[in-house]
Parts: C-alpha cells; structure tokens; sequence
C-alpha cells in the first residue's frame, strides 16, 4: 500500500498556495516528492473576495486517514482524486476549525485529494490539492480502486 505523507507548513493565508509538501512512498521507496496543499482557499473566488475561509470552508486535523483513487470522468474533478476516510471508515473528516457548512461542528464530509483549478487557485473547501504542474506525475502512480494510507502533519517548528 502507498503512503501519502502530507507536511503542512502555513495556513490558508500562506503563499505561495502550493506551500506546503508531499512525499508518496511504497515499502520504503520514495515515488514522488513535491508541493502541495493542505489548506482550503484563503478567500471565495471574484467577485466575492472579501469572504475569507473560516466562512466557508475547514482545515482538516493532523493525523492518519486512508483513501481510494477515484475516477472523476463524470465529477467537477475530471481524471482521477482520493476519497478520504477517518479512522473508523468514515466520511466524517476531523477538523481543527468550527465548519459553517456542518452547523459549526468539528468534521467535513467530502475531503478529497485533487488537482488544484490552477497554479494560484486550489479550488479547496478542505481538500488537499497537487497543483496543475505536478498532477499528470502524482497521478500516474495510482489505479482507480488502490487503497492509500495518508499522513498529515505539522512541519517541526
């Protein structure tokens, strides 16, 4: 099975957008490496700018999930995404943030790993995003249907 080790070094305000990393790895064999996103968008797309994140989306927690490389042919996330699971199997996702969408509570459903819209735009509510520049080499080390292990966790200060 293949780890997806997430390092998140900022929040949403953080720039670039793709700061934080990833390293994909299988029985101790580093496959890929590269930026990523861990963070929602810092704002609502123009016109509606001036909505910052808090109002519309979540940061997940730190911890261990798995997933499930999907086909995305007939989604709004064309080509392949992870479904992302809690510990218990779950679609309840922690979060590290009251989420509007879920009445406040502490969880969001539908966290996936995608690629980002573009290079300044991730596309996030709170999914975790490869940018469009890495995507076809992330990409090309999964099957539709494969099992992962995903890992997300802080930077060391």
């Amino acid at each position: 099975m293949k780890t997806i080790d997430i390092i998140r070094t900022g929040t949403p305000e953080t720039l670039p957008v793709y700061h934080d990393s990833v390293q994909v790895t299988s029985a101790g064999d580093i496959l890929f490496e590269g930026h990523f996103s861990a963070e929602p968008n810092a704002t609502r797309p123009p016109p509606n700018e001036h909505v910052k994140w808090m109002d519309f989306g979540a940061r997940v927690a730190e911890g261990v999930y798995s997933g499930v490389v999907t086909d995305g042919t007939n989604s709004k996330y064309p080509g392949k995404y992870i479904y992302i699971y809690n510990s218990d199997g779950g679609i309840e996702i922690p979060t590290i943030n009251p989420n509007l969408k879920h009445s406040g509570e502490y969880f969001a459903k539908g966290v996936l790993i995608h690629t980002g819209w573009s290079n300044s735009w991730t596309g996030s509510i709170a999914c975790f995003t490869i940018p469009p520049a890495g995507a076809e080499m992330f990409w090309g080390l999964f099957d539709i249907g494969e099992k992962v292990k995903i890992n997300l966790r802080k930077a060391a200060p």
